[in-house]
């Protein structure tokens, strides 16, 4: 019993630190990026780690049995994750700017690679709405959403990136 109770307290101990270190690698980051004034070509980047940042602070002083900690984190998850797929679609715009016919192809299989990315990530969600009493029911829907944005952008960068080699 008093192995296990150190386990935790090394999990809890290493689980600090690694948000800490998060957090101070993500301001380090904001603020690399502002100095060298890369914060204008990749804006979107820049607000996902800002809002990261504010994210990760503010959970990080609010105890998570609080429904103020769900609350934080359910409000800021859509805008990560909508900052997510701009970051995607921001790097595929810079990449092709000086290529307006690549750009122009490239619109058409943004747009096929975007509905075969979302038809084959819901698919993948099926086994999470299989039993929807299990947990927390709305843990469940935004962990399924957030794997389903996640899925969408590796399929999506997969499909660009065959297309563009």
């Amino acid at each position: 019993m008093r192995n296990v109770v150190i386990t935790t307290q090394l999990l809890g101990t290493a689980q600090t630190l690694l948000w800490a270190g998060t957090l101070v690698a993500c301001a380090a980051l904001i603020g690399r990026l502002s100095v060298a004034r890369l914060h204008r070509t990749f804006v979107f980047f820049f607000i996902y780690l800002l809002v990261r940042l504010a994210r990760g602070i503010a959970l990080y002083y609010i105890p998570y049995r609080r429904s103020l900690y769900f609350w934080v984190w359910a409000v800021s998850a859509p805008l990560l994750w909508l900052a997510q797929v701009l970051i995607v679609l921001e790097i595929f715009s810079l990449v092709l700017r000086n290529y307006p016919g690549i750009a122009s192809l490239g619109r058409w299989m943004l747009t096929a690679g975007l509905v075969i990315a979302i038809g084959l990530s819901g698919l993948s969600l099926q086994a999470d709405f299989a039993n929807p009493n299990e947990g927390i029911r709305q843990v469940l829907y935004f962990t399924a959403i957030e794997r389903g944005v996640m899925t969408s952008l590796a399929i999506f960068l997969l499909l660009n990136t065959a297309f563009l080699v």
